[in-house]
C-alpha cells in the first residue's frame, strides 16, 4: 500500500509513502506525524458507520479531528487521500468474471496477466462531500468531478468524455462505501425497469453506446450476441495491447473485419480508443466495488494504540464492553484477559513469559471487580503497585499475541469469497515508560510478526526513541533476523520554512550494512547548551 494524504493539517503533502512491514514515523513534535499515524483510523471510523458525509472525522471510539474546517490545512478548502494497491492475479481474474449484469450484459474479459495490477483511488473532500475522484486501473484514467449536490459535471475516461445523459451519486455512504457509484439519472425508456434503475442503467447505457458504435462496422447480421463474443474473446490490458487483439480477434468474422479494414487509419483509431473508453464504462461501477472492497478490507484490520494509555487501576467492574478491537487507550483490555479461554490465558502467559523478560499478565476476579495481576521472578503484584511502563506496554503485547493466535475477522461487502489476511497495527511512542531493554525486546516481537507470512500484518511506529531505530539497524545485519532493508521504511518529518512550516516527509532506508543514507545530522541529539549566565543574580 502507498498513502499520499494532501491539505490535512500540516500534511500539505505527504508525496507517495510506502507503508512498508514495519514504517517509522521521526520528528520533532507537531509536525504532522501524528495526524499522518491517526488518518488510518480516520478511514476505519468513516468506512463502518452509515453516514451522509465521506468522512467521519470524529469518533469516540477511534480519533477526533474535530470537522472538515478543523482538519483543512490553512488557507485551502479541499482535502485530498489517495491510496494505491496491488490485487493478486487471482482478485483479478474473480473482477473480469464479476458484473451485476451477468444475466444481462456477458462481459467477462479475461485480463493481461503480464499487465501492472495496481489500482490507485484518489479523491477530494470539500465541505463534507467528495468533490473529484481520480481511478488509475488497467490503462484507464478515470476523472469524475461533482457539484455541491453530487450531480456529475463531468466523466472522463482516457480523455474521452462520456456521452450519456445526466448522471448522479447518491448523498448518503453505506457502510463500507468511501467512493460512490455513479447512477444515470433519467435512462431512457427500454432501461427504465426497476432490474435497470441507478449503476445498472448507467452500465446498461454504456453497452448501448457500443452497440451504437458497432454499427460503424457490423453487417445486417450482426447483433448483440456477436458484439458480445468479439468482445468476449479480446484480452484486456494496456490499450495497445487491445487494439491489436481487437484487430485479430475481429479477423474471424469477415464482413466486419472487411469494414473495419475499410475505414481509414484515424478512423480505426478513434473506434478503438472509443470501444476501450466504454468498456471501461461498462466496468466503472465493479471498479468502484473492487475499491471499496479493498479499502474496507484493508482499513478494519487497523488498530490504533494511542500515545497516553491507560493506567492501571486497582480494580474493575465486570461489564459487557468490545471484546473485538482493543480501544485505542487499552481501557477495555481487562475485560479480553477475563473472557479467554482457559487454553488462552495459559497460551497468552507462556507467550508473554518467552518474548518479555520472563513476566505474565493475568486477572483475579474477587467478587464483580477484578484486578490487572504481574507475575515476575515468583512475585505476584498488581499492576496498579508497579510502573507505568508495564501498563504502557500490555495493549501491544495483548494485541501482538492475539495476532499470532486468534482467528481474524472480516467485514465483507460480497465482492468475492477471497479473504485477505493483512492487519495493521499503528502505534504513536511505544516507548513511553519503557526501559531501552524493553523497547528492544518489543522490537524483537514486532520482527517476528511482520516476517510471519501467514499474518500478514504492517505495524506503523511513531516514536522519538533512538533505541527503536537503532535496534531495527541490528535487525537488518542479524544473521538471526529475516528482516533485511526493504522491510523498513523510516519516514522524516521537517517544518517546510518556505511553505509556512507545513510538513515536508523524506523516506530514507537501512542499507544491507544497517547504516542509513541521509540520515539528518544530530537529529536524536538536543542543541547546545545557551549560555544563562548573569541570568539570575546571586542572593546572600
Amino acid at each position: 500500500m502507498k498513502v499520499k494524504i494532501t491539505n490535512l493539517r500540516a500534511l500539505y503533502d505527504t508525496s507517495d509513502i510506502k507503508i512498508s512491514p514495519i514504517t517509522v514515523l521521526l520528528g520533532k513534535n507537531s509536525v504532522g506525524k501524528s495526524t499522518f499515524a491517526r488518518s488510518f483510523s480516520l478511514m476505519k471510523q468513516s468506512l463502518f458507520i452509515n453516514r451522509s458525509e465521506p468522512v467521519l472525522w470524529y469518533s469516540s471510539d477511534l480519533v477526533d479531528f474535530g470537522s472538515f474546517k478543523d482538519s483543512v490545512t490553512k488557507g485551502y478548502d479541499e482535502i485530498g487521500f489517495e491510496y494505491s494497491f496491488k490485487l493478486s492475479t487471482e482478485e483479478l481474474e474473480l473482477f473480469s468474471r464479476y458484473n451485476f449484469l451477468l444475466r444481462v450484459l456477458s462481459l467477462a474479459n479475461s485480463i493481461d496477466e503480464n499487465f501492472n495490477k495496481g489500482i490507485t483511488v484518489r479523491f477530494s473532500v470539500k465541505e463534507n462531500q467528495i468533490s473529484y475522484i481520480n481511478i488509475l486501473f488497467l490503462d484507464y484514467n478515470y476523472q469524475i468531478k461533482y457539484d455541491n449536490r453530487y450531480k456529475v459535471e463531468s466523466f472522463i475516461i482516457n480523455n474521452i468524455p462520456t456521452s450519456l445523459g445526466e448522471l448522479y451519486s447518491r448523498s448518503d455512504f453505506s457502510l463500507g462505501e468511501i467512493i460512490p457509484q455513479i447512477n444515470l439519472k433519467n435512462p431512457p425508456e427500454e432501461l427504465s425497469g426497476s432490474f435497470s434503475l441507478g449503476g445498472r442503467a448507467f452500465a446498461l447505457a454504456s453497452w448501448k453506446e457500443i452497440e451504437l458504435l458497432f454499427s460503424k462496422i457490423k453487417d445486417g447480421r450482426t447483433n448483440k450476441n456477436t458484439i458480445q463474443k468479439i468482445l468476449k474473446k479480446v484480452i484486456l490490458g494496456d490499450y495497445k495491447s487491445f487494439e491489436k487483439d481487437f484487430e485479430k480477434t475481429i479477423k474471424g468474422w469477415k464482413t466486419i473485419y472487411q469494414k473495419y479494414l475499410g475505414l481509414t487509419l484515424d478512423e480505426r483509431q478513434s473506434f478503438t480508443s472509443r470501444l476501450y473508453s466504454l468498456i471501461g464504462q461498462v466496468y466503472y461501477n465493479s471498479v468502484v466495488d473492487l475499491i471499496n472492497e479493498y479499502l474496507s478490507d484493508y482499513f478494519s484490520e487497523v488498530q490504533y494504540i494511542a500515545p497516553i494509555r491507560a493506567t492501571a487501576e486497582r480494580y474493575y467492574r465486570i461489564q459487557g464492553v468490545s471484546l473485538n478491537d482493543i480501544t485505542s487507550q487499552g481501557e477495555n483490555v481487562p475485560m479480553i484477559l477475563y473472557n479467554l479461554k482457559p487454553s488462552e490465558k495459559k497460551d497468552w502467559k507462556e507467550w508473554t513469559r518467552k518474548n518479555f523478560d520472563g513476566i505474565e499478565f493475568d486477572v483475579k476476579q474477587d467478587s464483580s471487580n477484578l484486578s490487572l495481576i504481574l507475575a515476575k521472578s515468583g512475585q505476584v503484584i498488581n499492576l496498579a503497585d508497579t510502573g507505568f511502563g508495564y501498563s504502557q506496554i500490555l495493549p501491544i503485547l495483548l494485541y501482538l499475541w492475539r495476532k499470532t493466535k486468534m482467528k481474524r475477522t472480516y467485514f465483507r461487502r460480497g465482492f468475492w469469497n477471497t479473504n485477505s489476511n493483512q492487519s495493521l497495527l499503528i502505534i504513536e511512542q511505544p516507548e513511553l515508560h519503557l526501559h531501552p531493554a524493553l523497547q528492544a525486546n518489543l522490537i524483537d516481537s514486532f520482527a517476528r510478526i511482520v516476517k510471519n507470512k501467514k499474518l500478514d500484518v504492517s505495524i506503523i511506529i511513531e516514536t522519538h526513541s533512538d533505541t527503536i531505530v537503532n535496534r531495527l539497524g541490528e535487525h537488518v545485519i542479524s544473521n538471526k533476523s529475516n528482516i533485511d532493508s526493504d522491510d523498513v521504511n523510516l519516514v522524516f518529518f521537517e517544518e517546510d520554512k518556505e511553505n509556512n512550516g507545513l510538513a515536508k516527509l523524506k523516506q530514507i532506508k537501512f542499507d544491507e550494512r544497517g547504516r542509513i543514507s541521509g540520515w539528518p545530522v544530530g537529529f536524536f541529539e538536543p542543541g547546545p547548551i545557551k549560555s544563562f549566565l548573569g541570568d539570575v543574580q546571586n542572593v546572600d
